[in-house]
């Protein structure tokens, strides 16, 4: 009996160490983007519009598939090239904002207003 619920335990450990496995490139991923998107938000209230769009840019090529973040990073980044005058830029970010998330309503209304 006690070699059975060994065996269960120990089944039950290496379950779990492949979940570990499989999830902590995902939570370094969302830790990073999470992190890349901070930056940029500093960067873009202290002025510096330049690095904050340079820091959005490298942000959008952490994870492609979080479509989520994604839309907000574009979003962000279309204010910024909108404060660097890129209107034509802006508005293509907006669109690709607006691609990735359907509801993202701010994103239609600053393409609207531009």
């Amino acid at each position: 009996m006690i070699a059975f619920i060994k065996k269960i335990y120990f089944a039950k450990f290496l379950s779990y160490e492949k979940l570990i496995w499989v999830w902590r490139p995902l939570l370094q991923k969302a830790k990073s983007l999470h992190s890349r998107k901070a930056s940029g938000n500093e960067a873009f209230t202290k002025g510096r519009y330049e690095d904050a769009l340079s820091i959005y840019s490298e942000a959008l090529e952490i994870d492609p598939l979080n479509k989520n973040t994604n839309a907000k990073l574009y979003y962000n980044r279309a204010l910024v090239d909108a404060k660097l005058k890129k209107m034509d830029s802006a508005i293509e970010d907006c669109t690709k904002a607006i691609e990735l998330d359907s509801s993202y309503l701010k994103a239609y209304l600053k393409r609207a207003k531009w």
